[in-house]
């Protein structure tokens, strides 16, 4: 299987032990939802809802910089970008989904208080947010580096695997100790696809390719 596709099956694994966890993050349950990401879900699409809604979140994000006196090129001006809703199938998409709302938390925080259809997200769950971002930066980048080659070969593959396992086990669930359960899930899937890799005539070929690239 191409890099890309068991990087997106082992987040996903990670991702659907987080929502049947939740438990772990001891959060009361918001308007009905039963985890975060159901509930930042529900709120992106909200706000999306209308052009009249998006005109006004858009306009929020102007009275934002505004009150802070943040003018254009000072970095902590907040682009006046609309919220993105993910893909449940494309694990990337809910990191960028998440990037987003984070980046723009002050001008949601600001819009929900004027509009009190919206569903609310608490602080905590904004911080839950924040960890589940860390946790799938990891592999967004690894992927996104990846696929800056036009084409990876399985002597780049394997090693990134490996690398990507590493960084999740060594420093990810050190960091994140209440998104373990999710990222062993991620680690599990990992490595069952680079076990059947290694069992392959193939990886004998890379590996010697990769070890002479080693030497250049």
């Amino acid at each position: 299987r191409c890099f890309p596709h068991v990087i997106n099956i082992s987040v996903q694994t990670g991702l659907d032990r987080l929502t049947k966890d939740l438990p772990h993050f001891r959060l009361d349950a918001v308007y009905g939802m039963d985890n975060v990401l159901k509930a930042a879900r529900a709120l992106i699409t909200a706000i999306r809802s209308s052009d009249q809604r998006r005109a006004a979140f858009l306009s929020t994000i102007t009275s934002v910089n505004d009150k802070n006196n943040w003018q254009d090129g000072d970095s902590r001006a907040l682009r006046i970008i609309m919220l993105v809703k993910d893909v449940e199938t494309r694990w990337s998409s809910t990191f960028l989904m998440i990037d987003r709302l984070l980046e723009l938390h002050l001008a949601v925080q600001e819009y929900i208080q004027n509009d009190h259809e919206i569903p609310y997200i608490s602080n905590d769950q904004f911080r839950v947010l924040k960890d589940i971002r860390r946790f799938l930066a990891y592999p967004h980048f690894m992927q996104e580096l990846l696929s800056a080659e036009r084409t990876p070969t399985l002597a780049r593959v394997i090693p990134m695997y490996e690398r990507l396992i590493q960084l999740l086990r060594n420093k990810v669930r050190v960091k994140l100790p209440k998104l373990r359960h999710a990222i062993d899930a991620s680690i599990a899937k990992l490595e069952e696809y680079l076990d059947h890799a290694r069992c392959t005539d193939l990886y004998v070929l890379a590996m010697g390719e990769y070890n002479g690239l080693s030497l250049l």
